[in-house]
């Protein structure tokens, strides 16, 4: 049974999400980056040039004012995950949105899951092995956030970003190289061992057991 005043928070968050004002848009326009009153967000790629066949990252890269938040995938009794749209160009793939691990986000008798300051949503694209060197590649992505103090406020950016097709030999890190790689050392990782669940109704008991493979 929801206590009174966990229900209390919910349709507080709920009221703000239905009369807020209509979304806050950062532009019309594609940009590498968009400013809205609570964060700065940019479409940012580690290296500066695109190699033909070989995987590279982007990020959707948040600089959030302080006390306000984003949400992480699962964001928790309340809030809701950013969104990406992307558009590429043909011929390249890319990977669902790789999430780092967020903060514990508590608000009042509720907990939420994701980030402050600073956010990067990774995403790897993969483009063709036959790209004309010199040509321009443009990503382009639609994105939806919803942004938090304790109003929420849903906010949208539209967002492009043009790389150079380069040889291998030429490709340089981006100013944001490092950004990067801190962000996939905060990627959560697999387990190395299995686990099991086992739940008996009629007894109310729960049973786990870890299988460590022999390990310690």
């Amino acid at each position: 049974m929801i206590g009174q005043s966990t229900w209390l928070v919910r349709v507080f968050v709920i009221a703000t999400l239905l009369f807020a004002p209509l979304l806050v848009a950062a532009s019309a326009d594609k940009a590498a980056s968009v400013k809205t009153p609570h964060l700065t967000a940019s479409l940012i790629s580690e290296h500066s040039g695109v190699v033909p066949g070989q995987p590279f990252w982007v990020a959707l890269h948040f600089d959030i004012i302080p006390e306000w938040h984003t949400y992480w995938r699962n964001p928790g009794d309340s809030g809701n995950a950013p969104t990406i749209d992307r558009s590429l160009p043909q011929g390249f793939s890319a990977s669902e949105i790789h999430w780092p691990y967020p903060q514990r986000l508590p608000v009042g008798p509720l907990m939420n899951y994701g980030y402050s300051d600073q956010a990067m949503l990774l995403v790897e694209i993969t483009p063709p092995g036959a790209l004309p060197p010199g040509q321009a590649i443009e990503l382009q992505a639609d994105a939806q956030w919803l942004v938090c103090k304790v109003q929420c406020i849903p906010e949208e950016g539209r967002f492009s970003l043009s790389l150079p097709v380069v040889a291998a030999s030429r490709q340089t890190p981006t100013a944001w190289a490092d950004a990067f790689g801190v962000a996939r050392q905060r990627l959560p990782q697999l387990l190395p061992w299995s686990a099991e669940v086992d739940v008996d109704v009629d007894s109310s008991q729960l049973t786990a057991s870890i299988d460590r493979g022999g390990g310690y």
